[in-house]
């Protein structure tokens, strides 16, 4: 991690010297967090009110919230003007405590914070807000913690020098993943906020918030949803390659949304192209304009239907293990039900899936990730090549475990993602064969990953027998280091249940979760690492200069320097 100093300019409030204790509200009344528009004030920057003050309206609105039997309650309610008691019957809205602060210099410390120290204030300032969470209503929860990742959002984009540019629409500032050493401390937030619950039903995608916002959080701050293949909808025991891919995108700010997009925009191409195919008309089938079209009625539920059974054929997939959950005994009930459910409940993993089964081109290969797979994944979710993530890949005997660790370190620090290959089975029967992990930080020692399959047992070598989710010496898997599945465990039930819903993706029980920020020793993957492959972003810079060779700006036109695209025919 960068120890050089950040401009005073960039640092903005997380330089103030202020307490490390959380500032709770003194007064009784509700304390907006942000100063309200007063009947009769001019709208101010900021919420703040300008101009002369309605003292009447001022008295008004501060009455709606005293005790109609309080002695201190303003004259306007003795005249009628205000009721007694407005909330009678009913809870007055809640205040929303005001977030932590936290000064990121030491004691005595002269000059401006580091890199390091602006990183460490914040997450001791996420950990404090974490410990007011559990005390507040419910009511409360979603409000406060969306303060904490709005305020998340602000620092990692302060720390790129622009915390102070706003969307108009969200309030957020432009998107910059947050520092690895923050993820584990902002995840458990986005989980909470997430949720699900009585009446918590996300307004956007399925896997947004459930705040009644449409923000996905994961995909905003980088900060991948924890995700176990094993309660995966495809191949449970051989999916660890999208269950990370998945991980590696959202550090990258796509999401759900994003492979659902690409699916559609895919079908209707294939629609598009077969009701005009050999008519000699131009067809207009650009992504803003498959956007904008209609989905055939039940295209997308028959595509799925034909997913499945592909994913059930033996000739397709060889081994049970391969297949997906209960093929062996599904019936066509079951068949159907999972196909009029899938757009509304696959997790992010499995659309992923759906969108290697379209993808145009040869076939993509369902357990690895070195194979053309993320290339043509992203293709798919970023059709600009300029805008499209850079992927690189270091291989065992081109570099050693130092290299990849240095190279991992490098990416995320700049927003990017990474996942290693690794031998797993030691030195016993298939000790070749390779399991796939998201790397969530380089730490001293080892690294900390997310492991879609479970916790790797730290005394694990590849040049010793054994498994590396199994007791040290034993090739038997255990529940002490395997995610294990809360709904339909056994395969040939014939019904698969609930369990791959995005909702319950979403309530992990602890027993599923056990690969969860996991640190494993570096003398594991010292000699068992096959590959590995860092996915970087474009920056900014990037993206403008590619922007500037290719357009050209003609009064208000923004015209390619290479002519128009001319449409497809069709044909």
């Amino acid at each position: 991690m960068s120890q050089e100093a950040v401009a005073s300019s960039e640092v903005g409030p997380y330089s103030a010297f202020e307490s490390t204790t959380v500032r709770a509200p003194q007064s009784p009344l509700p304390v907006p967090l942000v100063s309200p528009h007063i009947a009769g004030a001019g709208a101010g920057t900021g919420g703040q009110p300008f101009g002369p003050v309605d003292l009447g309206a001022l008295r008004a609105a501060v009455g709606m919230y005293a005790d109609g039997d309080s002695p201190g309650n303003l004259q306007g309610a003795a005249t009628g003007t205000v009721p007694l008691n407005p909330w009678a019957g009913q809870a007055p809205p809640s205040p929303v405590p005001a977030i932590p602060t936290v000064n990121p210099l030491p004691p005595e410390f002269v000059g401006p914070p580091s890199r390091d120290d602006l990183i460490r204030a914040q997450r001791e300032k996420l950990e404090q807000g974490s410990t007011v969470v559990p005390t507040l209503p419910e009511n409360q929860r979603d409000a406060y913690i969306r303060e904490l990742l709005k305020d998340t959002a602000r620092f990692s984009a302060q720390l790129h020098g622009q915390g102070e540019e706003t969307d108009k629409n969200t309030g957020l500032p432009p998107r910059h993943a947050v520092p690895p050493g923050l993820i584990s401390t902002v995840r458990p937030l986005i989980n909470e906020i997430e949720k699900p619950g009585e009446g918590r039903t996300p307004a956007g995608d399925s896997e947004a918030a459930r705040d009644g916002t449409t923000t996905d959080w994961n995909a905003q701050l980088g900060v991948s949803q924890y995700r176990t293949q094993s309660d995966n909808l495809m191949t449970p025991e051989g999916s660890c390659n999208l269950t990370t891919l998945a991980m590696a995108l959202e550090r990258l700010g796509y999401n759900r949304a994003d492979a659902l997009r690409a699916v559609e925009r895919k079908l209707k191409r294939d629609e598009v192209k077969r009701q005009n195919e050999g008519k000699a008309v131009c067809v207009m089938d650009s992504d803003e304009d498959l956007d904008k079209m209609k989905m055939p009625d039940g295209l997308f539920e028959r595509t799925v239907e034909g997913y499945l059974r592909q994913q059930m054929n033996p000739a397709e997939n060889g081994s049970a293990y391969q297949r997906l959950r209960g093929e062996e005994s599904l019936n066509e009930a079951e068949v159907r039900r999972l196909s009029q459910q899938f757009r509304q409940n696959a997790q992010f993993e499995d659309m992923l899936d759906l969108l290697r089964h379209v993808s145009p081109g040869p076939a993509l290969g369902r357990t690895s990730m070195s194979q053309g797979v993320p290339e043509r994944i992203l293709q798919a979710l970023e059709p600009d090549p300029m805008r499209r993530p850079k992927l690189q890949t270091l291989q065992s005997g081109n570099t050693t475990w130092d290299g990849v660790r240095s190279a991992m370190s490098e990416t995320l620090d700049k927003g990017g993602a990474g996942f290693v290959s690794f031998r797993h089975k030691g030195s016993t029967d298939r000790k070749n064969a390779t399991h796939i992990i998201s790397v969530q930080n380089v730490e001293e020692g080892g690294v900390r990953f997310d492991d879609p399959y479970g916790s790797i047992n730290p005394e694990y070598r590849r040049n010793r027998p054994g498994d590396a989710y199994a007791p040290t010496g034993s090739t038997a898997r255990s529940a002490e280091f395997k995610n294990q599945v809360q709904g339909n465990a056994n395969r040939g039930d014939g019904v698969v249940g609930d369990d791959w819903k995005v909702g319950n993706a979403q309530a992990l029980q602890p027993g599923e979760a056990l690969g969860n920020s996991t640190l494993v020793p570096n003398a594991v993957h010292q000699n068992s690492w096959m590959y590995a492959r860092t996915m970087t972003p474009r920056t900014r810079e990037e993206i403008a200069a590619a922007d500037a060779e290719r357009y050209q700006q003609v009064g208000v036109l923004r015209l390619p320097r290479q002519g128009l695209q001319r449409p497809s025919t069709g044909r």
